[in-house]
């Protein structure tokens, strides 16, 4: 029980413990999500990294695809992308965890703690690319977690236009498992 709340506190605090941290990615990372899953006992931890782009408001998909398009004019010219105070209240909004996946019903799971941040992103050759995500942290209680058999994310898919893939890591119950997800196949079983 200790070394999962070890590992789920790792999660947590290498998630992005303020905006300064870098994770290095590939240019074109765009498309890809990752999603890292614990559950041990009754708590479930989900985090849900996805670039920053992703967090425009629907009225401003459009323009936003604009300014991301420009980003990657110069690949090795530094843009710089602030955090705005809209950013902040989009990636609020993914507290309702509904929007990016689904947990069964009879598992009986109650969300105890949401988190947002946001953390810099560099990508290979290019230190400063100006790049960001936002890493979201789900805790769950689970009152049947013997119902808990998956997680779907198809409402990723449905929910942001040019999702290709979400890269999940999972530890269940002491039983490692890495998925790449799509569209067709939008789920991660145990």
């Amino acid at each position: 029980m200790i070394k999962i709340f070890i590992f789920a506190a790792a999660i947590t605090l290498t998630a992005g413990l303020n905006a300064e941290e870098n994770r290095h990615a590939d240019v074109h990372a765009h498309g890809i999500n990752n999603a890292k899953v614990v559950l041990e006992n009754r708590k479930l931890f989900v985090q849900y990294d996805m670039p920053l782009v992703q967090l425009t408001l629907d009225e401003h998909k459009d323009e936003h695809k604009d300014e991301h398009k420009d980003e990657h004019k110069d690949e090795h010219k530094s843009v710089s992308f602030e955090i705005s105070e809209e950013h902040h209240e989009s990636a609020d909004q993914y507290e309702n965890f509904s929007t990016i996946f689904k947990l069964s019903h009879d598992a009986k799971c109650a969300l105890q703690n949401f988190d947002a941040k946001f953390q810099s992103v560099t990508s290979t050759g290019n230190s400063e690319s100006g790049h960001k995500d936002v890493v979201l942290t789900y805790e769950f209680e689970c009152q049947t977690p013997a119902n808990l058999t998956k997680i779907e994310f198809g409402e990723a898919f449905e929910h942001f236009d040019e999702l290709e893939s979400i890269k999940v890591e999972a530890v269940i119950n002491n039983k490692g498992l890495a998925r790449t997800l799509n569209k067709s196949q939008d789920f991660i079983s145990w």
